[in-house]
């Protein structure tokens, strides 16, 4: 059997979805609020596998208005979340500083690494 190999920009042309530009480290930090504050969890935005298949429709434009019809504020809601969890952790950021960073490097290498590979072993 051959193998077929298809390209994301392939795959988004077909759909005509814009694809976001997003500045060097922001979308790593957005997703990490996101996964700290649960945004779109199922019980926040619903299950999407279920909601997919339920879907009628064909397009993009029509899976959009479908679910936001469907769900008319869980866009903003869960944007809100993420903020607010964002917000937190660019406070929490502000606090990090060499000492900081050495502690947890060090806690990692040397603490962490016996406890889990030397102690345990031993064990």
């Amino acid at each position: 059997m051959k193998k077929i190999t298809i390209k994301n920009s392939e795959i988004d042309l077909p759909l005509d979805a814009p694809t976001p530009e997003f500045p060097t480290y922001t979308s790593p930090l957005v997703n990490d609020a996101n996964l700290y504050s649960r945004a779109t969890r199922p019980e926040n935005v619903g299950q999407m596998s279920n909601l997919i298949r339920k879907f009628p429709g064909t397009t993009l434009q029509e899976w959009s208005t479908w679910y936001q019809e469907r769900h008319p504020d869980v866009i903003e809601e869960a944007t809100d979340k993420i903020k607010e969890k964002l917000d937190k952790i660019i406070e929490a950021g502000a606090k990090i500083d060499r000492n900081l960073i050495r502690s947890w490097v060090e806690d990692l290498v040397i603490v962490k690494t016996f406890e889990g590979l030397k102690f345990k072993k031993q064990s």
